[in-house]
C-alpha cells in the first residue's frame, strides 16, 4: 500500500443526512460519506461506536453532538480514516481487511474529485492536470458521435435516421394523489393516501428533515417516532439537539400508507404501524406559528418534483 494520506480540511459540519445504506457528513466544500462501522471518540476520551450503516442502526445523536463544530483534516492510512475536529474529538473507521468494498468515500473540495477508503491507499491520487484535462474534453466543443469512419454527411445522415427511430420511453401515469377531506368534532382532518418509500432524513442545528417519494417534512418543533411494535421513541428536538435519531434510522425504506392532520397533531403513517408525529402544542387559530413545513409533489409530476412553497401545519386547518 501507499503512504499515508492527508488532507488539511477547516471545514464546519453544517447536516448529516442518514439515506439508504450511508450516512453523509455535508461540509458544504466537503462531503463524507460513510458506508461501514465508525466510532466517534470525543474530547474526554469516551467512544460512541455507530453500528454498520447497511444495517441502519447506531448512536446517531452523538453525531448531532457534532454540528457546527470545525474539522481540521482528514488521514488514511493501512490501520483506520480518521476525520479530526479542532476541538480534538475524532470520527475513526477502522480498515477492516476483510471487507471487499470501499466504506468512506470523500467528496471534494473540487467537486469532480471523489476519493474511496481503502482503495485510494492502494492506487495513486489523481494528477491535477489530468483531471483538468478529462474535464475540458469531457465539457469542451468536441464531437459527441465517434466512428471509425470518415464522417461524411451520408454516413451523418444514416446515424441520425437510426436514431430517430428509436423508441422514445413514455413514463408510466403518476399515482393520483387525491386529498380526502373530513370535518369532525376536532376540526379539519385532511388525509392524503400515497404509498411511496421513505428515503432519508436531514438534520441540522435547527430543523430534521423527512424526505419521502413524493413528501418532504420539516419539523420545526419536536417530534415523536412510534414504532410498529407501538414504542414510542424520546421526543427529537432539533433546537434542544436531543432525542432518538436511531428511530428514524430505523424507518428508511419503510413505506408510508397516508399523510393525516387534523387539531390534534401531524402524523406521518406507515404500512407497518409506525408513525412520526407532531402535537399540535399551537392554537390551531394562530397560524403563523407553524409546527412543520411540507411539501407535495404535484399530482401531474412523474418524477415526484417538489414545489418551491411549502404547506404549513397547522396553518392548513383553518377553513
Amino acid at each position: 500500500m501507499s503512504e499515508m494520506i492527508t488532507w488539511d480540511y477547516r471545514h464546519e459540519l453544517k447536516t448529516f443526512n442518514g439515506e439508504f445504506d450511508q450516512i453523509r457528513l455535508d461540509f458544504g466544500a466537503v462531503a463524507v460519506d460513510l458506508y461501514g462501522n465508525a466510532e466517534i471518540i470525543e474530547t474526554d476520551g469516551s467512544i460512541v461506536k455507530i453500528d454498520d450503516a447497511v444495517k441502519r442502526q447506531g448512536h446517531l445523536s452523538a453525531i448531532w453532538q457534532l454540528l457546527g463544530r470545525t474539522m481540521t483534516g482528514i488521514i488514511m492510512d493501512e490501520d483506520s480514516f480518521r476525520l479530526t475536529f479542532e476541538d480534538g474529538a475524532l470520527i475513526r473507521c477502522k480498515n477492516r481487511k476483510e471487507k471487499k468494498y470501499d466504506f468512506v468515500k470523500v467528496w471534494g473540495p473540487d467537486p469532480y474529485c471523489e476519493t474511496e477508503y481503502p482503495s485510494a491507499l492502494v492506487y495513486p491520487e489523481p494528477d491535477p492536470e489530468v483531471m483538468e484535462a478529462m474535464r475540458a474534453m469531457i465539457e469542451g466543443p468536441y464531437p459527441k458521435i465517434f466512428s471509425p469512419l470518415p464522417l461524411t454527411p451520408k454516413l451523418l445522415e444514416s446515424i441520425m435516421a437510426s436514431e430517430a427511430e428509436r423508441p422514445v420511453y413514455t413514463p408510466p401515469l403518476p399515482r393520483p394523489l387525491v386529498p380526502r377531506v373530513l370535518v369532525g368534532e376536532a376540526g379539519k382532518v385532511i388525509t392524503l393516501d400515497k404509498v411511496n418509500e421513505f428515503l432519508k432524513f436531514t438534520v441540522d442545528p435547527e430543523v430534521v428533515t423527512v424526505e419521502i417519494s413524493g413528501l418532504k417534512a420539516r419539523f420545526n418543533h419536536p417530534f415523536e417516532v412510534v414504532d410498529a411494535a407501538g414504542r414510542v421513541h424520546e421526543s427529537i428536538d432539533a433546537t434542544a439537539r436531543s432525542g432518538d435519531l436511531d428511530a428514524l434510522w430505523s424507518l428508511v425504506r419503510t413505506n408510508i400508507a397516508r399523510l393525516e392532520m387534523d387539531a390534534e397533531s401531524f402524523r406521518i403513517c406507515f404500512q407497518d404501524g409506525a408513525i412520526i408525529h407532531c402535537l399540535n402544542q399551537i392554537d390551531v387559530r394562530k397560524p403563523d406559528l407553524e409546527q412543520v413545513d411540507f411539501w407535495l409533489a404535484p399530482d401531474d409530476n412523474y418524477n415526484n418534483s417538489m414545489p418551491k412553497d411549502p404547506q404549513h401545519y397547522p396553518a392548513n386547518l383553518k377553513v
